[in-house]
């Protein structure tokens, strides 16, 4: 096996007085055409970029002191690393907390944000404008207020009033999660909110509006129809039907309750949004909520596993219709057609994998639900790339599968451990599989089921796809990360999958690729 060494191991050993150590914990995101790595020592992001005969090249950017957090785009292009700044702050040019929006594809930073306040978690928005700070549960601060947000606006230039510092109107609760609705049509106009969930109420957020005083409405789960303090746990946005704006809802799943509070959001009688309450009891806890179009219009459907059933609410009059299943499924997701304006079809799963037809669900629930037969629980279900109609079954008993459900087929595939990480890529019809901590990997061919394993010299921390230009072809690289110590990388061929081929690289955190 062919072996090429392009960093030393030790900076000193080269004759470098520089001192750089790698992580505790290696920190990686694959990007659209790079791999990030985080360094907190030394406050910069690593980027890994591929290039022909299985090489690497790197680029390293500096971000803000005392890294607290990164997070990955939904699209994985931009990399956005939190940061504390200097603490305490003794002289002016002591950093202050901000935000470093990097581009993976440009290796750049792109947006960089000073922050008037500490927050040390972030929520980003899945349609890439916004994003929430707000703090953790832990603080040094003297004294801090949790309800105090801070939002961005990533379209407009940074300014006095972008980062805007929002302070929640709270009834003893502090944030816990943070939701960015699509844009619905709403009294006045067609606008996105956040809605934010405490321990005990609700807040809705206008985006538009958030700097005035109508730009919040707050809602108190300590109802009086209720026996105890609720505290919600997770919501759905649904906007209704084409055309309308008085039938947007927002659906609230309570925890430990057979509840779900529906929100109406319609106008007071001062031509403002407000939100109207509902309780809705669904027979007991969901696991999960959404809004489906069915044979009987539109209507909310929850999961309720302890009880094997799913309850259709109808949304005009909140009566609910109990859809017995053949097993616990707690997740479902939708199977879209492009033939068809919106989901005819629901994939369940749990305690088994069972395809759900919504053209039956109210008429004949009886008949529309087809299960399918399968050892162990599925713990999560992944799209396929290049195939709607291909789903990547993951079990618990040292198996996964792949669901066709056109043919309704299911073909699995056996490991040797039930703690399996996958890496799909986003455009080639393949699958890598590995277990961390361990030196073995398989490739999976999406297309004829084909596993072929590697064996690595070194543990696998992260595996990752990367394309690259080569004049006027475009090539690809397989790199399997390595945390151990200073942290390398196999790159090879994913095509050939071929470990003689592969280049070893060491030393990744001490210097960056030579």
């Amino acid at each position: 096996m062919s072996r090429a060494i392009v960093l030393c191991l030790l900076l000193a050993a080269c004759g470098s007085s520089e001192t750089r150590y790698a992580p505790a914990t290696l920190e990686s995101f694959g990007l659209t055409r790079s791999i990030a790595l985080i360094d907190r020592n030394e406050h910069e992001v690593i980027l890994l970029e591929a290039a022909p005969e299985q090489r690497l090249a790197s680029k390293t950017i500096a971000v803000g002191k005392n890294i607290s957090r990164a997070l990955m785009s939904a699209d994985a292009r931009f990399l956005f690393v939190l940061s504390a700044g200097d603490s305490p702050r003794r002289k002016a040019s002591d950093e202050r907390p901000s935000l470093t929006v990097i581009d993976g594809e440009t290796l750049a930073i792109v947006l960089r944000y000073e922050l008037p306040i500490l927050r040390d978690k972030l929520v980003l928005d899945p349609r890439g404008r916004y994003v929430a700070l707000f703090a953790g549960d832990s603080t040094s601060a003297v004294v801090d207020n949790p309800n105090e947000i801070v939002l961005l606006d990533l379209a407009a230039e940074p300014s006095d009033a972008n980062p805007l510092v929002h302070t929640l109107r709270s009834f003893g609760g502090r944030p816990q999660r943070f939701t960015f609705t699509d844009p619905l049509e709403l009294p006045g106009g067609t606008r996105r909110l956040l809605v934010a969930e405490t321990e005990k109420d609700v807040a809705i957020l206008d985006l538009e509006r958030m700097a005035g005083s109508k730009g919040e409405i707050t809602v108190r789960l300590d109802l009086p129809s209720a026996n105890a303090s609720l505290a919600p746990n997770g919501l759905i946005a649904d906007d209704g039907e084409a055309g309308r704006d008085d039938d947007a809802r927002l659906a609230v799943r309570i925890k430990g309750d057979s509840a779900v509070l529906v929100l109406d959001l319609v106008a007071n009688a001062a031509g403002d949004l407000t939100a109207r309450t509902n309780l809705v009891d669904v027979g007991g806890e969901p696991s999960e909520i959404s809004f489906v179009t069915t044979d009987g219009g539109r209507r909310m459907v929850a999961l309720v596993p302890a009880m094997k059933h799913a309850a259709l609410v109808t949304l005009a009059t909140t009566a609910v219709q109990t859809m017995p299943l053949p097993a616990a499924y707690d997740r479902l997701a939708f199977v879209e057609e492009a033939s068809q304006p919106t989901p005819r079809s629901a994939l369940l799963w749990g305690q088994g994998v069972a395809l759900w037809s919504l053209d039956l669900a109210t008429g004949r629930p009886f008949a529309s639900v087809e299960s399918l037969a399968l050892p162990g629980k599925i713990k999560e279900v992944r799209d396929l790339p290049g195939a709607p109609n291909q789903k990547l079954l993951i079990g618990d008993q040292n198996s996964f599968f792949v669901l066709d459900l056109r043919d309704r087929t299911v073909a699995p595939l056996l490991t040797q451990s039930n703690a399996l990480q996958y890496y799909l890529p986003r455009d080639v019809r393949r699958l890598w599989a590995f277990q961390p901590a361990q030196a073995r990997a398989a490739r999976v061919n999406l297309d004829t089921l084909q596993a072929k394993s590697l064996v690595f010299d070194r543990n696998v921390h992260a595996m990752y796809e990367l394309t690259y230009i080569d004049g006027d072809r475009e090539g690809r690289a397989l790199i399997a990360l390595h945390g151990e110590g200073t942290v390398g990388a196999t790159v090879l061929d994913p095509a050939i999958a071929d470990e003689a081929d592969a280049r070893v690289y060491f030393g990744l955190m001490i210097g960056g690729v030579k």
